[in-house]
């Protein structure tokens, strides 16, 4: 188990961490559990709390290579990131420095010729937007070696003009496994975390242009026309397929997508399903028709729905179920 996180705010994980350890001999297992976290503040409870569940703690970043980072932002705050330190350069009076390591080589030496049953959270503060794709390039296939992965989303951590990828890597991340991974290996199931606090409300320069350039418009007859055949045949396939059809197909997809409910009782995994669904690719078409989206991050955020609760509460899926 690869828990690259920051110090959790409860025990109740440990606890039960240390009662499986007890366990596993009586099973014939091997658990291992190792941990990260840069911030120096948390050193030494957590190099306590690491020998007494018998795990192994480092206290270091993770990145794409071998390196350090400095710790930018109030000690032990949740707020606190990683910084990449240029090599040479002199780090502030008021930043701590600490080592960086090679991710992807970290978990190819843990993972190599391990059993399947082995488990990722990635909990970094925005860092995921760079190691995600770093570990997806990586020959030896590190994250198709997983049979379980928690990721934690953090746009709100990223600048503005870094958004608008980030938001594509993160509709595009389990496509990425699925059809990137080997047939024979890949993970089973991937966790999805998104936090309001993280991501729901936060602007992406680009968006409202991305959208824009994907919809119809008067001056194009031509496409005008092809355009209303696909929609067209869209609404069919959607009539033509029942809830059971719909759910067996995705369900059979490799690569599980999953959820939990961080906030406003949002499905994380509801976009994940247009592609399975053709319900509900046409159900969430005909919303997009009837409320347009105002994408600056101002204003009203969908014509027609009220603020409160979020808007993509208000029958967002209409075929779930």
């Amino acid at each position: 188990c690869l828990n690259p996180t920051p110090f959790p705010h409860s025990s109740r994980w440990s606890e039960a961490w240390a009662e499986a350890i007890k366990e596993a001999p009586q099973r014939g297992q091997l658990l291992s559990l190792f941990f990260f976290e840069p911030q120096l503040i948390y050193k030494t409870p957590l190099t306590a709390l690491a020998k007494k569940i018998d795990a192994t703690f480092l206290p270091c970043a993770v990145g794409r290579h071998v390196g350090s980072v400095e710790m930018v932002g109030p000690a032990g705050s949740i707020s606190t990131r990683a910084v990449e330190a240029k090599a040479g350069a002199t780090p502030s009076s008021n930043v701590s420095v600490v080592p960086m390591i090679d991710l992807a080589a970290f978990m190819s030496e843990k993972l190599a010729g391990a059993w399947r049953m082995n488990f990722l959270k990635l909990d970094v503060e925005g860092m995921e937007y760079t190691l995600l794709p770093w570990l997806l390039g990586q020959s030896h296939g590190t994250l198709c070696k997983l049979h379980t992965f928690l990721i934690e989303w953090h746009l709100n951590f990223l600048p503005f003009n870094r958004r608008l990828e980030a938001f594509a890597l993160e509709r595009s991340f389990l496509s990425l496994l699925r059809l990137g991974c080997p047939d024979d290996r890949a993970p089973v199931e991937v966790w999805i975390e998104n936090y309001p606090r993280n991501q729901f409300g936060q602007p992406i320069p680009g968006l409202l242009e991305a959208a824009l350039m994907h919809a119809p418009w008067e001056g194009r007859v031509s496409y005008m026309a092809k355009a209303r055949r696909d929609v067209a045949s869209m609404a069919e396939q959607a009539r033509a397929t029942t809830r059971k059809e719909a759910f067996s197909t995705c369900s059979k997809r490799r690569v599980a997508c999953r959820t939990s409910a961080t906030g406003f009782r949002e499905d994380n995994c509801a976009l994940d399903r247009i592609s399975c669904d053709p319900r509900l690719t046409y159900s969430t078409y005909l919303r997009a028709v009837k409320n347009p989206i105002n994408a600056t991050g101002s204003g009203d955020c969908a014509a027609g729905l009220p603020s409160e609760p979020p808007p993509w509460v208000h029958k967002m899926i209409e075929q779930t179920g």
